[in-house]
């Protein structure tokens, strides 16, 4: 059996992949990122990667990153092998520690399509002080399919007993078929 590497999934996805994630001496000596899990880490790690960036002055050397809304999801994150319950603890952690927000909650209303964006924010430089303001990973109501599939069956139901309803004799209205010449 042959192992395929997370770049190989990331490429079969058409999802970007990134040599490099930039961290900052800042985030990797605070307070908020010393408490992290290792799963959390490396969701971070992938939102820093991901984030886009343009590059300005003199020979463009100055890297300014732009603070755009950003797609992961749990397919995604089953690439680098992180559970989906991992991801979701992953994701509450970064999120009452500071590290993230969700601008655009997801879910799984329609067909299951509608993906969570998130966007990278530096209330972790306040953790651990008197000016932090913890947020919380609101919980979203899951979709259930009950009230469609009632329906679904209602119509059927109301189908068939129109079709028993009205029975009639179907070779009154066909006409003989003959082959065009």
């Amino acid at each position: 059996m042959q192992h395929i590497t997370i770049k190989e999934k990331l490429k079969k996805h058409r999802w970007a992949i990134r040599e490099w994630a930039a961290v900052s001496g800042d985030i990797l000596y605070s307070e908020a990122f010393s408490v992290l899990s290792a799963t959390s880490i490396r969701v971070l790690l992938r939102f820093i990667q991901k984030r886009k960036y343009h590059k300005e002055g003199k020979r463009k050397k100055k890297v300014v990153y732009e603070n755009n809304p950003i797609i992961f999801t749990y397919n995604e994150a089953e690439c680098f092998s992180i559970s989906r319950s991992s991801f979701a603890r992953a994701i509450r952690e970064l999120i009452e520690k500071g590290f993230i927000e969700i601008e655009h909650q997801g879910g799984t209303v329609g067909n299951g399509n509608d993906c969570s964006t998130y966007r990278l924010i530096d209330d972790w430089k306040d953790y651990g002080t008197d000016k932090f303001i913890p947020r919380v990973k609101h919980l979203v109501p899951p979709y259930n399919d009950s009230i469609k599939r009632f329906n679904e069956k209602r119509k059927k139901d109301r189908l068939a007993k129109m079709k028993f309803s009205s029975v009639r004799n179907d070779t009154e209205s066909v006409s003989e078929v003959t082959p065009e010449a």
